[in-house]
Order: structure tokens, then sequence, then C-alpha cells
């Protein structure tokens, strides 16, 4: 293929990845983990990294999301130009833009730059990358480092430069930080290391010695990353049920459909696809059985990582899969790549090559036409826009209210509906200082729990909650005035209380 033909392949590719993942960047509402980075980017530099030290639930992070400041530092100097959803996003979607990049230096190292080329395309349309490149949270970070990290370590192994071993060290570093996940794609690294160059001495040498800085580097959170791994995993009985099970096989969905929610319509369209997808890629591990190094790079590199997350998404039942994993998806877009190109007649790459686009481009349009989050977008605007002096806002659940501190900032003191922070609304009720009470009942649900109510018939109302709460402020000579549900999939529920004697102004 002529340089110039290359260049603009290439180029082109970039130009659908940064269409792609600027498109409707602040379209969406901001939901409860990307609320977390962002009000924790606000903070200052000290109060960060205090909180992300801070061992204790009930910090701004909490005890599930401490790991993430790596996100948040990135966001801090942003937060002095603009807190809107575009600026807090786009530094996520300049890593799956650059991410593209790297897979093509990866591919075109690795085999070919045909391959280079064409799993660029597929990592630049993956309706999950463009996802998670508009979200601002770790997962494209995670992918763009592990991207970067087996690209310098390719060039390490194969030219023994130092600085190609300095950038795999720093970029392997920040990978973990990013995620803890990162620490098994180390391990396919190792392997590969091990079976391929276990008896070059020098480069052993220098790979030891790499390892060891690494750690190095890691030492600052290790006692962190123990600290929080036992208490996830304390009290937990290892279940098989139907959720875990269904989580195992979330990450190839996922990177095959992205965000596509698997109603009885959408599988008409994702089950054809994961299984041409499926034939694909192992189309693509059989035509490489001449070219083992290479091969076995890529296998490990995808399931060593997916194996080893296994027992940790059994004993934490908080880690989601799929997202977690977005790092191995690379390796899945070069295994299809190599299935496409492995067929000698033109016209059925183009076909296979075709199929594809349709595919993502369905997945992607569901994608941009739907925001399950969008019920706490509407209720916390709906609530600015129509607060009033004596006005507070009580939090049923826990997912939402982190969104409504973005979206209403100080203009509504917010509480949460147990222990110290019930009884400060008790007391305001009872002294007055609260007039009006804005109480919000959210429950958000994971795509595995979407699933289980759309095919089992699984219930997650959220109007349930209302009951105790319902009969405790009428006790206190509060009646409800207001009742309003906002769409979604993720389903949002408003009430507004007030006295009983006041005159009512909405």
């Amino acid at each position: 293929m002529p340089a110039k033909s290359k260049a603009c392949l290439l180029s082109l590719t970039i130009v659908i990845s940064i269409l792609l993942r600027l498109n409707d960047l602040d379209a969406k509402s901001i939901w409860c983990d990307e609320a977390i980075t962002i009000l924790v980017a606000e903070q200052d530099a000290l109060s960060m990294l205090g909180d992300y030290l801070n061992s204790k639930s009930g910090s701004l992070a909490g005890s599930l999301y401490q790991h993430d400041v790596t996100t948040a530092l990135l966001l801090h100097p942003l937060t002095f130009v603009s807190h809107s959803e575009f600026c807090m996003r786009l530094p996520l979607a300049i890593a799956g833009i650059l991410s593209v990049v790297f897979i093509y230096l990866l591919g075109r190292t690795l085999l070919s730059v045909k391959v280079g080329l064409l799993s660029a395309f597929l990592l630049a349309v993956s309706p999950y990358n463009v996802w998670y490149s508009q979200t601002a949270r770790p997962f494209a970070l995670s992918a763009f480092f592990t991207l970067v990290s087996l690209y310098f370590f390719l060039l390490a192994l194969k030219q023994n430069q130092l600085r190609h071993w300095g950038v795999f060290v720093v970029s392997s570093t920040l990978s973990i930080y990013v995620s803890y996940f990162g620490l098994f794609v180390l391990v396919a690294e190792s392997l590969y290391m091990l079976l391929w160059y276990r008896r070059n001495r020098q480069m052993v040498k220098r790979w030891f010695l790499s390892q060891a800085v690494v750690f190095l580097l890691l030492l600052p959170v290790m006692w962190l990353f123990v600290s929080q791994a036992a208490r996830r995993t304390s009290g937990t009985e290892i279940s098989v049920g139907l959720p875990v099970v269904i989580s195992f096989g979330s990450p190839w969905y996922t990177f095959t459909v992205g965000s596509l929610l698997p109603t009885p319509t959408h599988l008409l369209v994702a089950l054809p696809g994961l299984v041409v997808v499926g034939l694909l890629t192992i189309r693509g591990i059989l035509s490489q059985r001449q070219q083992r190094a290479s091969l076995s790079f890529l296998l490990l590199y995808l399931f060593i990582p997916y194996l080893l997350s296994l027992p940790v998404r059994l004993t934490m039942s908080t880690i989601t899969l799929a997202r977690s994993l977005i790092l191995i998806s690379p390796a899945y877009y070069i295994l299809v790549a190599l299935g496409i190109l492995s067929f000698q007649n033109r016209k059925l790459r183009v076909g296979f090559l075709i199929l594809l686009i349709a595919l993502a481009a369905f997945c992607l349009y569901e994608y941009y036409t739907t925001d399950i989050y969008q019920g706490l977008k509407l209720g916390a605007n709906y609530i600015r826009e129509r607060a009033q002096d004596g006005d507070a806002i009580l939090h049923l659940g826990g997912s939402d209210r982190l969104t409504f501190e973005y979206y209403i900032r100080d203009k509504v003191p917010m509480y949460w509906a147990w222990g110290e922070e019930l009884e400060a609304v008790e007391s305001g009720i009872v002294e007055g200082t609260i007039d009006r009470l804005w109480v919000v009942a959210y429950r958000q649900l994971s795509t595995t729990e979407r699933m289980m109510a759309m095919y089992l018939g699984e219930e997650f109302a959220t109007e349930q909650a209302y009951q105790p709460m319902d009969t405790l402020l009428r006790q206190m000579g509060f009646i409800k005035v207001e009742h309003i549900t906002f769409p979604g999939e993720n389903r949002l529920v408003l009430r507004l209380y007030a006295r009983d004697w006041m005159d009512i102004t909405l």
C-alpha cells in the first residue's frame, strides 16, 4: 500500500473518531459516577488527595471510588475554565481519539499496516469505546494507557532501548493508577516475555528492572489497594447467580454492540452481529497459526485479564466487568480485523466490513438518541428553576444526590433520608427553617438488573420508598402538593411537600 494512501486512510479514521466522540458530548445527563469524579476534581489539590487517601466511607469519593483520583487530577485544571459537561468530558474524548492512533501503531508493529488501519477503524466506530470516550470516568484512559504500554513494550522488546522501557514503565504505572485491572495486563505481558524471551538475559534483566520500577511507583497506593480489596470482600459470600453469569458474558456483548440494551427488538440485530463478529474473531485466531508469537501476544492480552477478573467479580459484587475490561477491547478488534483480512476474496472482505459498519451505525444511533440517566438532569433542573427560600431536598436513595449537587450546586440544601441528616431535616421542619421539601426517589439499575426486570418481571419500583416518608411528613404537618415522574430507563420520581397552611407557588 502506498505511503500516501496509508496516511489518507489513517487521517480519515482519526477524523471519524473525532466526529463520533465530540458529537453531542454534552447532551447526556451527568450520572452518579461522573458526578463523583467531577466533584472530587473541583476540590483543591490537598482536599482531593486527602479524599483519595481517606479509607473511610462517607467522604466525597466514598470507599468504592477512592482509586479514581487520576481522572479527577486530569480534570482539576479544567474546573477553573468551566464545569460544563462538554469540558469535563473532553479529556476522555481526547483519550479515546488517541487510542485509535495507538491501536494502529500496535497493529502495525505486531502484524501489518493493513491490520493496524482496519483495527483502528473498528475501534473508531466501536459504540462501546465511543460511549466511554464521552463519559467523565477513567475507562477511556484505561484503554489508552494500556495501548501505550503494549506498544512501547513491543518496541522495547524489538529495539531494547531505554527510552522505550521508560515510556513502558510510565504508561503501565498510569494504567494501574487509573484502573487496578491494569495489573492483569502486566501479568499478560510478563507471560509473553517468559514465553518468548526467557533466554535473552539482557532483555530479561531489563524486564525485571522495569517491573521493579513500576512496583516502586505503585508503593504510595499499595496499602490503599489492599485495604479497599479487604473492605469489598469482607462478609461477601461467593455465589454464582444469574446476574453474575450474565456479567461474565457482558464484555463480549458490549465490545460488539456497546450500550445497546438487549430488548427483544434489539436482539434481532445484536445476536446476528455477535455471531458474525464471534466467527470473524475465531477466523482471525486461526489465520495466525503460523505467526505464533503475534498470536500468543494477542491471546494473552485478551484472555489473561478476562480470566483473572472472574474471581474478582465473584468476590466483589460492585465490580462492573464490562467497563473494567475495556482495556482488553483493542485485542478483540485486532482479531476481528484479522478475520476480515483473512478472506482472499475482496468482495467478502468489503461485505463483512459493510456489515460491521451497519451494526455500529445502528448501535451508535441508539446510543446517541437514548439517555438512560435523563431523569437525573431533568429532575435537578426542575428543582433549580423553581427553588425558593426555605426549600430543601431529601434523597431517599444514594445514587442521585451527587448528580443533583453537580446541577443545583449550593442553591438548595440537600440531605440523606437516614441518620443524622434525616434528624437535621426534622429539626429544620420543627424550627421553621424548612417550609418546602423536595423528596427524590431514584434507583439506578445496572444493565443486568434492567435485563432481569425486562425478562423475569422483577420490579425495581421507586415509589414504594415514599410510603414511610409520606407518613412521617404528614405527621409533621406537611402535605403533598406535587408529584412528577421523569421518564427514562432509570426512572426518577419527585414529590414536593409543603406546610399545609402555605400559599403554594410552584
